[in-house]
């Protein structure tokens, strides 16, 4: 708290001292020298004029009555626009002006009949309304959004020539001059032509100067929230598998996705991707043990867009990012009210309810607030609720005449099951084993709030409905302004606090259950028999009943729970100045970064024994002497090992890094970008010894339970690391252009590497080196991007949880070099009115260049679970209010491990949807929607069994694996206004 104390005191101090300097700076810039001791709070408007006069060498007439007793504020008085000074003295004393001759402004009453009218239409080429076109006048904070006719309306406008210009994403932007006189309306109509690549939206993520797409040297994909909604994607990483380089297994339900960008080696999660919310990292690092990215993200009707960029400017943005930046960017308010509420139901009883409001709060506040609710079995039911909470958002903003302050926060509580591999039969077809639903889990209500002893007496308790749980809050200011000259600053402050616990039931083994038990029979002095039974169903005469499936298999597998404080607080600091140096137009940016992060981890993991079935029942196993008497008790309640792990460990890291960059236009057609990035960082990590203990019980599970012995080991290493990025972007005109980058980045360890570790541990860092060129080309009908790319990353690390000679081990090597060599392709075709074809297409050469681990050599192997292929089309076809749209995506083969010898086989998903839009008044409308995700309730397989390196479909006679998602119809039904 102290550290954040002093951020945010850091943060205001800047603010007001910014504010206060831009005083002096405009004085400065009309060429006057004011004495500090004059400066004043407040001025009289007769004193303003003089000062309006002196810096812009001009004569203003007015009535001694209208200025007396008047007073402005003093800051910001002289910019370097005349009417711009003019207009922001007298708006608030009921005054305009009139210009007379060249050099005279005359100062007259305003009355409130005085202001003047624009209204117009925003239409298409085929000469319909484009609702929600924003329209805004500039030098001043007034504009509307069209209504669902497209009719716009923007009052109370002071007498003077303006620019006005009208926005929507899919359009081109158009801007056009109107004249404002007194008691006048002005009809401004615009014609917009298609943009159906957006090559004239404006980037702001991984960039510190805003371009248009065409403008700018990057791979970036940018999606609308109705885009968003057209794609249905049922969780925040389903939603990115449409960005061209990323593939993404969304297989495991709402949170904890895994995103393999362009290629690079990791073992699931976010581990080269930064995910942020309006800018900021939502956690400065991308990947910890048990905490993907997107556990901080949900998808709602809060956000505004998505942008998305690959490659290797991102590596200047993000720490520890060098594989992908993507920014989530809310909704802010307008100036009107606006709001969304929206009831979606669907198949295993989900149920979720979404809302969202913005608009103005007087001339100069905006405001947004947003949320949802869900409530959802699953669409594998476990026999307890899968999924349930939800989170709100909010925003509220200041605007200023030469900037914004904007407060932000948000609060998430919600939990969700996560779902892992099930049981197949080995071959390529897909077939679960017998007994064994399309809709079926291995996760058992048996597990969840079970009691389990620990050696300091008291027992532990699972709570596995929790499932992927995060409890907390975020919040953030931001605040940015201009000055005269060319400069800016801006400062983001954010702070997020959440606790998340993650608890699953992970399948490890298939068995044989006679085997399994003959083998414990054989190992037993005095055996002679055995009986499996079910720990938590009974006969009728209250005996245990008896271990009876069709296919007779048990499955090995854990209870894990793990608990994760996380914590964290950042800060980034920005100046910017514009200026020509021998007629080259640069934009430079110097600016700090601050983070500060901490993560605890409790873990206490238990081995268990289950039939194979939907919703497995947990299994007993009784050794028997010749006399039937019980000898040997193989499990206890179902477990087979408790305490097989355990893990207590907390740390922190601190990271500051100074960056620069240089966005320069050589001329109209040509542009350049340069920047750097240092990073330093302080990595502390303490970790408890564990020992085993016998508790003494009468079965073997508790004869070795794992436990600390309240002794630490401390960890504390420092690293210094450098990225650096030239790119190029050359327009033939709107339609064309094509750019190249090449990079150098890198990604430190992580603290939970450190897990364990003394001081003498310090692996290096990764360095990826990147290249990349690509065109992007646009019509009004017709648009693609098309990007090359070669990424080359040096000491990566592998790390997950084995299980070896039956224990449960974690492991970490760092074991050399990959090599990727790809191309990206994203098209848009919109041949005839109200239809869309939108095509995907991923290509990529991935190896390892240098992999030694274990004495094994995976060199030329592929890299594991990523495809070489991935394709993705999707078309929509909208008239009259109806729409139908259908996506088909196909994941090529891969392999499951880094032997390659567990191929996965590749697989098609085929969504389906229907809509239809009631337009009730011009400002609301209802819209019916129903999406059949995985129509063809297709198998494919995400992900092979990462705790057993050898099982997969071409091997045995059965295994695990991480299938697609089912089927699953989905109704919505959503009021706009």
């Amino acid at each position: 708290m102290r550290t954040l104390s002093f951020i945010l005191l850091f943060s205001v101090l800047g603010m007001f001292t910014i504010m206060a300097n831009s005083q002096d700076l405009n004085s400065q810039h009309a060429g006057l020298q004011i004495p500090i001791q004059q400066i004043k709070k407040t001025i009289s408007l007769r004193e303003a004029f003089s000062i309006l006069e002196k810096a812009y060498n001009i004569h203003i007439v007015y009535e001694e009555n209208l200025v007396h007793g008047k007073t402005v504020p003093y800051a910001a008085i002289i910019s370097s626009n005349l009417h711009q000074d003019i207009k922001r003295i007298l708006s608030g004393n009921s005054l305009y002006y009139e210009m007379v001759g060249a050099k005279t402004l005359v100062i007259l009453p305003l009355k409130k009949k005085n202001k003047g009218v624009v209204k117009g239409i925003v239409k298409d080429k085929y000469k319909e309304g484009i609702p929600g076109a924003q329209v805004i006048i500039h030098g001043t904070t007034l504009g509307s959004a069209a209504n669902l006719d497209g009719e716009y309306v923007i009052k109370n406008i002071l007498p003077g020539t303006y620019s006005v210009q009208t926005m929507v994403i899919g359009y081109r932007q158009q801007t056009a001059s109107i004249n404002i006189k007194q008691n006048e309306t002005v009809v401004q109509n615009f014609s917009l032509t298609y943009d159906v690549i957006q090559m004239d939206e404006v980037v702001i993520t991984a960039t510190r100067n805003p371009l248009t797409k065409r403008e700018s040297s990057v791979a970036i994909t940018i999606k609308t929230l109705e885009q968003i909604n057209e794609i249905a994607p049922r969780n925040t990483a389903d939603l990115l598998r449409v960005i061209p380089g990323f593939y993404v297994e969304s297989s495991g339900g709402e949170v904890g996705g895994n995103l393999f960008a362009r290629g690079l080696p990791a073992d699931g999660s976010f581990y080269y991707v930064a995910l942020m919310e309006d800018g900021m990292p939502v956690y400065d690092v991308p990947a910890l043990s048990f905490v993907n990215a997107d556990i901080f993200v949900r998808v709602d009707e809060n956000i505004d867009r998505i942008e998305a960029v690959r490659g290797g400017n991102s590596a200047l943005f993000g720490s520890n990012a060098p594989g992908g930046v993507i920014n989530f960017i809310s909704k802010s308010g307008g100036n009107k009210l606006n709001g969304t509420a929206k009831t979606t139901l669907g198949t295993g009883d989900l149920a979720r309810y979404d809302f969202n409001l913005n608009g103005p709060v007087g001339e100069s506040w905006r405001f947004n607030i947003g949320g949802f609710y869900r409530l959802d079995d699953g669409i594998r039911y476990a026999g307890f609720r899968g999924s349930k909470g939800g989170q709100i958002k909010a925003n509220l903003t200041r605007l200023f005449s030469n900037g914004y302050i904007k407060l932000y926060g948000k609060y998430l509580n919600d939990r969700n099951i996560f779902y892992l591999p099930l049981p197949f039969k080995a071959g390529k077809n897909l077939q679960f084993v017998d007994g064994f639903p399309q809709n079926g889990t291995m996760t058992t209500s048996e597990g969840n709030k079970v009691p389990v002893p620990t050696p300091n007496g008291n027992d532990f308790t699972i709570p596995l409905e929790d499932g992927q749980k995060q409890d907390g809050a975020s919040m953030m200011i931001d605040f940015s302004v201009s000055l005269p000259g060319g400069w800016s600053f801006q400062n983001s402050t954010r702070y997020m606090n959440i606790n998340h616990s993650w608890n699953a039931l992970l399948p490890f083994n298939l068995v044989k259950a006679n085997e399994y038990a003959q083998s414990y029979l054989n190992n037993t002095q005095g055996a002679a028999d055995y009986d499996i039974v079910y720990t938590n169903f009974f006969n009728t005469d209250g005996t245990k009943a008896a271990f009876n499936t069709g296919n007779g298999l048990f499955c090995q597998s854990g209870l894990w729970h793990v608990s994760k404080p996380l914590n964290n607080i950042s800060n980034q600091f920005l100046i910017k100045k514009n200026l020509m140096f021998k007629k080259i137009e640069h934009k430079i940016t110097v600016g700090t970064y601050y983070g500060y992060y901490t993560a605890a981890d409790f873990w206490y993991w238990q081995d268990i024994l289950t039939d194979v079935r939907n919703a497995p029942r947990f299994i007993d196993i009784r050794i028997k002497d010749a006399n039937g008497n019980i000898i040997r008790e193989i499990t206890e309640n179902g477990f087979r090992k408790y305490g097989s792990m355990y893990m207590n460990a907390k740390g922190f890291v601190t990271a500051t890094s100074v960056f620069f960059g240089d966005d320069i236009k050589i001329n109209n057609k040509f542009r350049m970008d340069i920047g750097a990035r240092l990073e330093r960082k302080h990595i502390c990590q303490d970790t408890e010894d564990v020992e085993t203990y016998n508790l003494g019980g009468a079965a073997d599970a508790d004869n070795a339970v794992m436990w600390g012995n309240g002794k630490f080991k401390h960890s504390g290493v420092r690293y210094n690391d450098w990225a650096a990025s030239l790119g190029m972007n050359y327009m033939f005109n709107d339609n064309l252009s094509v750019y190249s980058r090449v990079s150098r980045g890198y990604k430190m360890p992580t603290l939970d590497v450190f897990r364990g570790a003394d001081g003498s541990f310090k692996p290096d860092a990764e360095e990826l080196i990147q290249g990349e060129c690509g065109i992007k080309c646009g019509t009004s009908s017709f648009g693609v991007n098309a990007t090359v790319y070669s990424m080359q990353l040096e000491n990566f690390p592998s790390q997950d949880a084995r299980v070896v000679d039956g224990n449960t081990v974690w492991i970490t090597d760092y074991v050399g070099k990959s090599q990727t060599v790809g191309m990206e392709i994203e098209a848009v075709a919109a041949p005839v009115k109200g239809f869309t074809i939108n095509a995907i297409l991923t290509l990529q050469d991935h190896k390892y260049v240098k992999f030694v681990t274990a004495g094994e050599n995976f060199e030329n192997n592929w890299i594991q679970r990523i495809p070489k292929f991935i394709g993705e089309i999707m078309a929509r076809y909208s008239i009259n209010g109806f729409s139908l749209g259908v996506n088909y995506f196909r994941v090529g083969k891969r392999y499951a491990n880094n032997a390659n010898t567990i191929e996965l086989p590749c697989f098609d998903v085929m969504n389906c949807s229907a809509g239809y839009e009631i337009k009730i008044t011009k400002t609301q409308k209802l819209t019916v929607v129903l999406n059949l995700l995985n129509a063809l309730n297709g198998n494919g397989l995400t992900e092979g069994n990462p705790r057993l390196n050898n099982s997969g479909p071409n091997t045995g006679t059965f295994y695990l694996a991480r299938p697609i998602l089912p089927r699953r119809l989905k109704a919505s039904l959503t009021y706009n206004f």
